[in-house]
Protein backbone atom coordinates (compact mmCIF):
# COMPACT_ATOMS: atom_id res chain seq x y z
CA UNK A 1 0.00 0.00 0.00
CA UNK A 2 2.89 2.40 1.02
CA UNK A 3 4.43 1.50 -2.95
CA UNK A 4 1.30 2.74 -4.02
CA UNK A 5 1.23 5.69 -2.26
CA UNK A 6 4.69 6.79 -3.08
CA UNK A 7 3.37 6.48 -6.91
CA UNK A 8 0.79 8.26 -6.76
CA UNK A 9 2.40 11.19 -4.88
CA UNK A 10 5.23 11.02 -7.37
CA UNK A 11 2.51 11.06 -10.08
CA UNK A 12 1.19 14.35 -8.66
CA UNK A 13 4.52 15.72 -8.96
CA UNK A 14 5.54 14.48 -12.65
CA UNK A 15 2.28 16.06 -14.19
CA UNK A 16 2.73 19.29 -12.14
CA UNK A 17 5.89 19.81 -13.82
CA UNK A 18 4.79 18.52 -17.23
CA UNK A 19 2.18 21.31 -16.60
CA UNK A 20 4.65 23.98 -15.83
CA UNK A 21 6.79 22.67 -18.52
CA UNK A 22 4.01 23.07 -21.27
CA UNK A 23 2.50 26.68 -19.45
CA UNK A 24 -0.20 24.65 -19.00
CA UNK A 25 -1.35 24.06 -22.46
CA UNK A 26 -1.81 21.02 -24.38
CA UNK A 27 0.37 20.13 -26.80
CA UNK A 28 -1.34 19.57 -30.64
CA UNK A 29 -0.68 16.08 -31.60
CA UNK A 30 1.02 14.79 -28.40
CA UNK A 31 -0.12 12.79 -25.37
CA UNK A 32 1.26 11.82 -22.25
CA UNK A 33 3.16 8.77 -21.95
CA UNK A 34 3.87 7.74 -17.99
CA UNK A 35 6.56 6.13 -17.20
CA UNK A 36 7.25 3.86 -13.70
CA UNK A 37 10.40 2.58 -12.85
CA UNK A 38 10.72 0.28 -9.83
CA UNK A 39 13.78 -0.01 -7.97
CA UNK A 40 15.29 -2.16 -5.53
CA UNK A 41 13.43 -0.76 -2.33
CA UNK A 42 10.55 1.87 -1.54
CA UNK A 43 11.44 4.78 -2.13
CA UNK A 44 13.45 4.62 -5.23
CA UNK A 45 10.49 4.59 -7.60
CA UNK A 46 10.91 6.73 -10.61
CA UNK A 47 7.88 8.47 -12.62
CA UNK A 48 8.36 10.63 -15.69
CA UNK A 49 6.36 11.88 -17.89
CA UNK A 50 7.16 12.43 -21.41
CA UNK A 51 4.99 13.68 -24.88
CA UNK A 52 4.97 11.11 -27.49
CA UNK A 53 2.91 11.63 -30.77
CA UNK A 54 -0.53 10.54 -31.08
CA UNK A 55 -0.49 7.42 -33.03
CA UNK A 56 -2.23 7.98 -36.88
CA UNK A 57 -5.50 6.49 -37.20
CA UNK A 58 -5.63 3.71 -39.47
CA UNK A 59 -6.60 4.24 -42.58
CA UNK A 60 -10.18 4.15 -43.73
CA UNK A 61 -10.90 0.95 -45.78
CA UNK A 62 -12.39 0.50 -48.92
CA UNK A 63 -13.38 -2.66 -50.82
CA UNK A 64 -12.27 -2.66 -54.68
CA UNK A 65 -15.24 -0.89 -56.11
CA UNK A 66 -14.30 2.34 -53.80
CA UNK A 67 -16.84 1.61 -51.75
CA UNK A 68 -15.80 2.49 -47.72
CA UNK A 69 -15.91 -0.66 -45.88
CA UNK A 70 -17.63 -0.49 -42.56
CA UNK A 71 -16.74 -2.78 -39.31
CA UNK A 72 -20.26 -2.98 -37.64
CA UNK A 73 -23.74 -2.08 -39.47
CA UNK A 74 -27.33 -1.80 -38.31
CA UNK A 75 -27.98 -4.72 -40.36
CA UNK A 76 -24.67 -7.36 -40.86
CA UNK A 77 -24.43 -9.20 -43.94
CA UNK A 78 -25.30 -12.73 -43.36
CA UNK A 79 -25.46 -16.40 -45.00
CA UNK A 80 -28.46 -17.15 -46.73
CA UNK A 81 -30.65 -18.62 -44.08
CA UNK A 82 -29.32 -16.90 -40.91
CA UNK A 83 -27.13 -18.39 -38.61
CA UNK A 84 -24.97 -15.08 -37.78
CA UNK A 85 -21.15 -15.54 -37.45
CA UNK A 86 -21.54 -19.23 -35.74
CA UNK A 87 -22.78 -20.17 -39.35
CA UNK A 88 -20.34 -18.16 -41.92
CA UNK A 89 -17.73 -20.05 -39.29
CA UNK A 90 -19.53 -23.52 -40.08
CA UNK A 91 -19.31 -22.88 -43.46
CA UNK A 92 -16.06 -22.25 -43.84
CA UNK A 93 -15.48 -25.31 -41.46
CA UNK A 94 -17.38 -27.62 -43.77
CA UNK A 95 -15.71 -26.33 -47.12
CA UNK A 96 -11.88 -26.57 -45.62
CA UNK A 97 -10.00 -29.73 -47.51
CA UNK A 98 -7.79 -30.15 -44.63
CA UNK A 99 -4.15 -30.37 -45.78
CA UNK A 100 -2.63 -33.81 -45.92
CA UNK A 101 0.49 -33.74 -44.06
CA UNK A 102 2.71 -36.82 -42.13
CA UNK A 103 1.03 -36.86 -38.83
CA UNK A 104 4.23 -35.66 -36.75
CA UNK A 105 3.47 -32.26 -38.92
CA UNK A 106 0.28 -31.54 -37.93
CA UNK A 107 -0.79 -28.59 -35.93
CA UNK A 108 -3.70 -27.52 -33.87
CA UNK A 109 -4.86 -24.03 -33.57
CA UNK A 110 -6.79 -21.39 -35.13
CA UNK A 111 -6.53 -19.55 -38.73
CA UNK A 112 -7.92 -15.88 -38.60
CA UNK A 113 -8.99 -15.10 -41.76
CA UNK A 114 -10.30 -11.28 -42.44
CA UNK A 115 -12.79 -10.86 -45.76
CA UNK A 116 -15.03 -7.95 -47.13
CA UNK A 117 -18.63 -8.75 -47.86
CA UNK A 118 -19.46 -6.16 -50.48
CA UNK A 119 -22.70 -4.58 -50.77
CA UNK A 120 -23.58 -6.95 -53.49
CA UNK A 121 -23.35 -9.61 -50.97
CA UNK A 122 -19.41 -11.16 -52.66
CA UNK A 123 -16.34 -12.14 -51.05
CA UNK A 124 -13.36 -9.86 -51.85
CA UNK A 125 -9.73 -9.05 -50.29
CA UNK A 126 -10.12 -12.92 -48.06
CA UNK A 127 -6.60 -12.56 -46.07
CA UNK A 128 -4.98 -14.43 -43.04
CA UNK A 129 -4.30 -12.08 -40.13
CA UNK A 130 -3.07 -14.51 -37.77
CA UNK A 131 -1.98 -17.99 -39.43
CA UNK A 132 -0.92 -21.76 -38.23
CA UNK A 133 1.36 -22.90 -41.20
CA UNK A 134 0.94 -22.25 -44.96
CA UNK A 135 -0.96 -25.21 -46.05
CA UNK A 136 -3.86 -24.54 -43.12
CA UNK A 137 -3.27 -20.76 -44.21
CA UNK A 138 -3.90 -21.51 -47.83
CA UNK A 139 -6.93 -24.28 -47.00
CA UNK A 140 -9.25 -21.70 -45.09
CA UNK A 141 -8.89 -19.07 -48.05
CA UNK A 142 -9.77 -21.58 -50.65
CA UNK A 143 -12.60 -22.87 -47.89
CA UNK A 144 -13.63 -18.55 -48.13
CA UNK A 145 -13.43 -18.86 -51.90
CA UNK A 146 -16.51 -21.16 -51.57
CA UNK A 147 -18.64 -19.47 -49.39
CA UNK A 148 -22.35 -18.29 -51.02
CA UNK A 149 -23.30 -14.69 -51.74
CA UNK A 150 -24.00 -13.24 -48.62
CA UNK A 151 -27.16 -11.07 -47.70
CA UNK A 152 -25.61 -7.97 -47.65
CA UNK A 153 -25.04 -5.63 -44.58
CA UNK A 154 -27.09 -2.27 -44.40
CA UNK A 155 -26.81 1.32 -43.06
CA UNK A 156 -29.53 3.65 -42.94
CA UNK A 157 -31.87 1.07 -45.02
CA UNK A 158 -28.67 1.04 -47.68
CA UNK A 159 -26.03 -1.77 -48.78
CA UNK A 160 -22.98 -1.53 -47.51
CA UNK A 161 -19.49 -3.14 -47.65
CA UNK A 162 -18.49 -5.08 -43.90
CA UNK A 163 -15.19 -6.05 -43.19
CA UNK A 164 -15.32 -9.72 -40.94
CA UNK A 165 -12.79 -11.62 -38.92
CA UNK A 166 -13.60 -15.13 -38.36
CA UNK A 167 -11.46 -17.88 -36.39
CA UNK A 168 -11.17 -21.28 -38.01
CA UNK A 169 -9.95 -24.18 -35.44
CA UNK A 170 -7.49 -26.80 -36.98
CA UNK A 171 -7.64 -30.17 -35.24
CA UNK A 172 -5.27 -33.10 -35.54
CA UNK A 173 -6.55 -35.79 -38.08
CA UNK A 174 -6.60 -39.64 -37.19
Amino acid sequence: MMIQQEIKNKLLVAQHLDSMRTGGKLEPGTMQQVNIAYMDKPGNAVVTITRVPIPPAPPEQFASSGDQVYMFVEEMPHLPGGGGNAAIVEAIQKNIQYPKLAATDQKEGRVFVTFVVTKAGTIEGSEIKKGLAPAYDEAVLAAVKQLPTFVPGKQDGQPRAVSFTVPIMFQKQP
